[in-house]
């Protein structure tokens, strides 16, 4: 029975299980912005290729406020791109590499 108002619905004991996450984190390089027809198009590498990724995130900044507003999935190749719709008061874009075991890698801002 549950010891107090917070514990309602609580069942069972409770167990800490300690886990390893890799300390090794994605990275993304040369990074790039290309602005045309009303579209904004993203383009990164991975260096040494992507088994340990599962997918990118992109996020526009703007007034503070960060959206996600894509996802692409890794290429053999390493290399990767994203056509995204301008949109007023983005200031600039957030690229989060996820890992297969989804840590985050280290993220990579560019300015509009």
């Amino acid at each position: 029975h549950p010891q107090g108002d917070f514990a309602v619905g609580s069942l069972g004991n409770s167990q800490s299980v300690d886990i390893t996450v890799s300390s090794e984190r994605g990275t993304v390089t040369g990074v790039s912005l290309s602005t045309f027809s009303g579209t904004h198009m993203l383009r990164w590498a991975v260096p040494g290729g992507t088994p340990d990724y599962d997918h990118f995130e992109i996020h526009a900044v703007s007034s503070g406020m960060q959206v996600a507003v894509g996802c692409v999935q890794p290429t053999v190749n390493g290399i990767h791109e994203i056509s995204v719709p301008t949109s007023d008061g983005v200031t600039h874009y957030v690229i989060v590499p996820v890992m297969s075991d989804f840590s985050r890698g280290s993220h990579v801002t560019v300015s509009v």
